[in-house]
């Protein structure tokens, strides 16, 4: 039985490449290092180990028998093995994930900038809670619906999204362009009912601005594969009209590629300096350092941060704060201190898995723990109002989409930054 279970799974795993990695921008993910390992393939079946003992093999294979033959409707044997995959993978942490096809195009849609869903930007769901929107998108259907900053979404289409993954709660909105969503939500302590038509998203990812006194701001909302040819780009323009110290904002900013933090961080150290190190299960440990004095590194700066700010995002200001490159400027951070993989393989299903635990140069680690605490403490803290901060990061994103800025609003952390530098 053991035996025959494994070679099933060897099989699976034979359809995949070298282990792969996926940006994974927005979504908190990290990506991580080419690991050099092939996954396991048929030809070593006799060696693989599947983590069941030969009695909860046999389980699983006596209910696959059992709903095969008497479940009361026909069942798509396919979509009952994804089913399992995907229960568990959510057992594992809120950020290792099983894609069927389907979610693992429109991941991958996500990752490039485009996707067809609502229009809106979420907050962090923490577990049992419902999905908070931080912002609407300029002309989106959630905009024209009516959602705001502060509705929190509890049930897609009928379906109670509280207990899912964030992953899984947000794709249930995303969708094909043009089909409808029906949306539960929680707005003051009441429940509103909204009926939304899918629309297509673009999202642009950066923008900057210059303020008195040769203080460049720069914005993004996620570490895509190039935003830091992105991010020093605009620095550059910046620096070509007078820029002498700089603001990177990274607040609500879910965090993405490994390999894109790394080379955004660098810019702003000597050569020499720690970035990051990671270390798996079997304590291999592995660090990142500056290769050479960046271009940025002689700038001042300092780094807006908020609760929303997760994963790469925290490894940029756990960077800049440890090597006293940046005074960090907010609240403080998420606290995802993990990095994940993906995995494709043959069919068009994908495995999001969590490998490495990552520290700052200082060794610290911002991972939550059990009580909800961590992240990155900022060098200064700014408390905001939550509505207000909102309404804020509102005006950003209408910026970042190059829509018209209406009437402005307070952004105390940003104007405690612009402080720092002398501009009132």
């Amino acid at each position: 039985m053991k035996r025959i279970f494994a070679m099933l799974i060897a099989v699976l795993l034979s359809q995949a490449p070298l282990f792969a990695q996926a940006p994974t921008a927005g979504l908190g993910d990290l990506r991580a290092p080419s690991v050099g390992k092939a996954a396991p393939v048929a030809g070593g079946v006799s060696g693989f180990e599947t983590g069941f003992t030969e009695e909860e093999l046999g389980q699983i294979y006596v209910i696959a028998d059992l709903i095969a033959q008497y479940y009361v409707d026909p069942v798509d044997r396919k979509e009952l093995m994804y089913g399992a995959l995907e229960g568990m993978a959510r057992k594992l942490d809120p950020h290792s994930q099983f894609f069927d096809p389907k979610a693992f195009k429109e991941f991958q849609d996500q990752l490039n900038g485009s996707f067809s869903g609502i229009g809106a930007g979420m907050k962090k769901k923490e577990k049992g809670e419902g999905l908070g929107i931080a912002y609407t998108l300029p002309g989106s259907p959630a905009e024209k619906a009516g959602l705001k900053p502060g509705d929190v979404i509890v049930a897609v289409d009928g379906t109670d999204i509280r207990p899912l993954p964030q992953e899984e709660a947000t794709r249930r909105i995303r969708g094909a362009e043009g089909a409808p969503v029906k949306l539960d939500l929680s707005r003051d302590g009441k429940t509103l009912e909204v009926t939304l038509v899918r629309g297509k998203v673009q999202t642009a990812n950066a923008f900057s601005r210059m303020y008195p006194g040769g203080v460049g701001y720069i914005y993004f909302e996620s570490f895509r594969e190039d935003s830091h040819l992105t991010v020093l780009g605009e620095a550059r323009k910046l620096k070509g009209q007078g820029m002498r110290s700089l603001i990177i904002d990274v607040r609500n900013n879910g965090g993405g590629s490994l390999q894109s933090v790394v080379n955004l961080s660098a810019a702003f150290l000597e050569k020499g300096m720690g970035i990051v190190s990671t270390k798996n299960r079997k304590g291999d440990d592995r660090a990142w350092k500056a290769p050479s004095t960046g271009e940025l590194a002689n700038t001042p700066a300092t780094l807006l941060v908020n609760g929303y700010s997760a994963s790469a995002s925290e490894i940029l200001a756990g960077a800049l704060q440890d090597n006293k490159k940046a005074v960090v400027v907010g609240s403080r951070t998420y606290g995802k201190g993990s990095a994940q993989i993906v995995i494709p393989f043959k069919d068009g299903s994908a495995l999001k898995l969590t490998v490495d635990r990552w520290y700052a140069p200082s060794g610290r680690s911002i991972q939550k723990d059990a009580s909800g605490v961590g992240g990155i403490t900022p060098d200064i803290e700014v408390k905001a109002d939550e509505e207000v901060e909102a309404k804020a990061m509102g005006q950003i994103a209408r910026e970042l989409n190059r829509m018209p800025v209406e009437t402005p609003v307070p952004d105390p952390a940003l104007s405690k930054a612009l402080e720092l530098f002398g501009v009132k």
